[in-house]
C-alpha cells in the first residue's frame, strides 16, 4: 500500500498520523510500506510505529515465507535481517487502544531528527523513538515509570536519560536527548496519558 493511502485509513489513526509526516507529496505518492520498512531508515517514521506497535513482518522468498517481529527486523541503520532474496509481502500492525505520535525535524517533509511513538497495546503502553539511534529504541525506563504509576513528565525525563544518541550536523547529543524528552511528552499527552 501507497503512504498516500495511509492518511486515509481511519481504522489504524496511529498510521494515518504517521503517514501525514513522511517525506514529500512525491514520496508520499509513490513510497509503499514495505518499501519504507526494509529500507530501515531509523529515522523514517514506518519503522518507528512497526516497532513501537510490535508490528509483524511477512517476508516472502524461495524458502517460503516467514514472520518475522519488527524489533528482529531492523539490524541497524539501512539493514534488516532481510535475506537478499526475500521481500516484504505483508505488515500487520497491532492496533493500540490508545496512541500518540510526535515528531521533529526542521521543516515539514524534512528527516525527522527525533519521532515517538506512544501505543498502548494488552494494557501496556509502549515507548519508541525514532532517530536516536541506528534502529528504533524502546524506552524501557520510562515504561516502567508509566508502569509504576510514574507522571508523563517522569516518563519523558526518563526517555531523555536513558537514550545513547550520537552527535551529528543537525544537533548535539545533548540537543537530541532534550528534543526525544519533549517528543515523548507530547506523544504521552496525545495519547491521553499523564
Amino acid at each position: 500500500m501507497r503512504h498516500s493511502r495511509l492518511v486515509e485509513q481511519a481504522h489504524h489513526p496511529l498510521l494515518a498520523e504517521a503517514a501525514r509526516w513522511i517525506g514529500h507529496t512525491a514520496i508520499r505518492t509513490r513510497g509503499t510500506i514495505g518499501g519504507s520498512i526494509a529500507h530501515a531508515d531509523p529515522s523514517a517514521e514506518l519503522p518507528v510505529v512497526a516497532a513501537g506497535t510490535a508490528a509483524q513482518i511477512t517476508v516472502a522468498g524461495p524458502a517460503g515465507e516467514r514472520t518475522v517481529p519488527a524489533q528482529q527486523l531492523f539490524v541497524s541503520a539501512l539493514m534488516t535481517s532481510l535475506e537478499d532474496d526475500e521481500m516484504i509481502v505483508r505488515v500487520r500492525f497491532p492496533q493500540p487502544t490508545r496512541w500518540g505520535f510526535a515528531e521533529f525535524s526542521r521543516r515539514h517533509g524534512d528527516f525527522a531528527l527525533v519521532t515517538a511513538v506512544v501505543a498502548e497495546i494488552d494494557g501496556a503502553v509502549r515507548v519508541t523513538l525514532g532517530g536516536v539511534g541506528a534502529v528504533p529504541v524502546r524506552a524501557t525506563e520510562a515504561e516502567r515509570v508509566l508502569a509504576g504509576g510514574g507522571s508523563a513528565a517522569d516518563a519523558a525525563r526518563a526517555a531523555s536519560a536513558e537514550i545513547e544518541p550520537t552527535a551529528d550536523l543537525h544537533g548535539t547529543v545533548p540537543f537530541r536527548r532534550a528534543i526525544a524528552g519533549e517528543m515523548v511528552r507530547r506523544a504521552l499527552a496525545s495519547a491521553d496519558i499523564d
